[in-house]
């Protein structure tokens, strides 16, 4: 998973979309439109049109996961971060029983 974040301007859409066709030519690998998606903040509608027309990528809704954590516009709260806690804090616990077994 790769985020890109630019201006809202054609021209760095243009950029990144070309950045990307050159990453497809040194390394062979290509980004597949349907799984690719943009994120708008406070765009014209026109622009967000012309935008997607130009990337070939589908618009995505806010708020989005990564590694587990949603990305918002704002300040993440403790909450927000509940659920990765918790599964760094079962990850610890089982090393630990590992840990205790192996001696």
């Amino acid at each position: 998973m790769t985020f890109s974040f630019t201006e809202g301007s054609a021209q760095a859409i243009c950029r990144v979309h070309g950045l990307l066709n050159e990453f497809y030519i040194l390394s062979g690998l290509k980004c597949n439109p349907s799984k690719c998606e943009v994120y708008f903040g406070g765009q014209y509608v026109l622009f967000k049109s012309n935008a997607l027309q130009m990337s070939g990528f589908q618009e995505g809704k806010l708020p989005v996961r990564y590694l587990g954590l949603p990305l918002f516009y704002r300040k993440l709260s403790s909450t927000d971060c509940d659920k990765l806690v918790a599964k760094i804090t079962t990850k610890i616990g089982t090393w630990r029983a590992k840990q205790l077994s192996c001696r």
